[in-house]
C-alpha cells in the first residue's frame, strides 16, 4: 500500500517484512526528466491497475477518460514525484496522465506519474535477501491542487515488464 508524505510501503506481491523506509494511456510519454528518452511503452492504465491491485483498492484510482483542464502541468507533477517520493536525479518519466481518486482539497483529479529511477530497482529490505524482489513499477499520485504529499507507491506486477536498468549520467 502507498502512503503519504513521500514514504512507501508494499502490499500484495511483496513480503511485508521486506519493505522499509523511504523510497517511490493517457499521455504515453516517451520523454524523460533526465533528457534521455525512455522506450518502456506500458500504458498508464496498466500501471494504475498494478497499483490498485497491490493496494487492494485503498485508495483506488481510475484513468480519467476525457480531457480535463487542470492548472498543474505534467512536468510539475513529475518534479513533485521525484522530490516527494525521493527518486532523485536522473529519474526518467515513463508515463503520466490524469486519474480520479479520493477527494482531496476539493478535487478528485490526480496526476498519475510512473517513473524509472536509476539503478537496479530492488525493493527496500531491512536485511539482505537471497532473492530480492525486483520492482517493475514505481510512481506517485499527485493531487492537481497541490504538489505537497504525493501518494508514493511501487511494486512488482507479474503482467508488467521489468524496468530498464540504467545509471544516471554524471
Amino acid at each position: 500500500m502507498g502512503v503519504m508524505r513521500g514514504e512507501r510501503a508494499g502490499g500484495a506481491g511483496l513480503v511485508a517484512s521486506m519493505l522499509v523506509g523511504v523510497a517511490l494511456g493517457a499521455s504515453g510519454c516517451a520523454s524523460s526528466g533526465s533528457g534521455q528518452p525512455s522506450d518502456h511503452a506500458v500504458p498508464l492504465s496498466r500501471f494504475v491497475a498494478a497499483a490498485n491491485a497491490q493496494n487492494h483498492g485503498n485508495p483506488e484510482f481510475t484513468v480519467a477518460g476525457r480531457q480535463h483542464d487542470v492548472a498543474m502541468s505534467k512536468s510539475t507533477a513529475f518534479r513533485a514525484v521525484i522530490s516527494g517520493c525521493n527518486e532523485g536525479p536522473g529519474t526518467r518519466l515513463l508515463v503520466a496522465g490524469l486519474v480520479r481518486g479520493p477527494a482531496r482539497a476539493g478535487s478528485r483529479l490526480y496526476w498519475a506519474v510512473f517513473v524509472d529511477p536509476p539503478g537496479k530497482h530492488l525493493a527496500p529490505s531491512s536485511r539482505p535477501l537471497p532473492h530480492p524482489v525486483v520492482l517493475n513499477w514505481v510512481g506517485g499520485f499527485v493531487s492537481v491542487t497541490s504538489t505537497q504529499e504525493p501518494f508514493c507507491d511501487f511494486g512488482h506486477a507479474d503482467d508488467l515488464p521489468l524496468l530498464p536498468v540504467f545509471t544516471k549520467r554524471q
